[in-house]
């Protein structure tokens, strides 16, 4: 039996096709099982605007990925001008900031940052404490992050697909990062804003990458 379609009928299913490949693009979003460190020795290049508790500017920033001990344990570093990012080779938790001169300026207890797998709709609260160091003082932070969305954001590095991740703690900070898997998970991307509630006031502070060289 010979079966014909017309126009319009055509164009309805291929409508509907359409429909159908964009929904399953759509739940192709990817799921990062484990985190893997950029090589040793890659470095990236961002802009940092500040306003308000932040400071005032623009400034660039260059970063480079090296290693250290934290406590007696192997960690990662994340190495610019105005200070150093201890962080967990695992997951890239946050152990420590530390000035140029060596010395810890805040730490964090347990360590703060990403918990995989990593995929859209999965949300965590993270209780921690930080101590900063500088005034001897350590108090609780409670968080909530959240994985809002598998998106295209484009910085002046060009345009990458990126995990966008939402931070809101119980100190008044307010954030957003767009993480990219293709670069090691780092911060294309990242807007954070110290509400009114914070103790140092209002401020905004946004990065976005410049450039990289992510080593093979």
């Amino acid at each position: 039996m010979t079966t014909t379609t017309s126009f319009p009928r055509r164009a309805w299913l291929a409508g509907l096709a359409a429909t159908v490949l964009a929904g399953g693009c759509a739940m192709m979003a990817p799921r990062v099982e484990t985190y893997t460190p950029p090589p040793l020795g890659s470095t990236w290049t961002s802009t940092r605007v500040n306003t308000g508790s932040y400071g005032t500017g623009t400034a660039q920033v260059v970063t480079r990925r090296g290693e250290r001990a934290w406590q007696g344990k192997p960690a990662i570093t994340f190495e610019a001008q105005d200070g150093t990012i201890v962080a967990n080779p695992a997951d890239a938790n946050w152990y420590a900031i530390v000035a140029p001169n060596g010395q810890p300026v805040f730490s964090w207890d347990p360590p703060v940052g990403p918990v995989f797998p990593m995929e859209v709709g999965k949300t965590w609260v993270a209780r921690t404490r930080i101590t900063n160091h500088m005034a001897n003082v350590t108090v609780p932070v409670e968080a909530t992050w959240k994985v809002e969305a598998y998106e295209d954001v484009t910085v002046p590095a060009g345009t990458f697909r990126t995990f966008r991740v939402t931070y809101v703690d119980n100190m008044g900070n307010s954030e957003v990062y767009w993480m990219s898997p293709e670069l090691h998970m780092l911060f294309v991307k990242a807007v954070m804003t110290r509400t009114a509630a914070h103790r140092l006031g209002p401020g905004t502070r946004e990065q976005q990458l410049v450039s990289q060289s992510i080593r093979k």
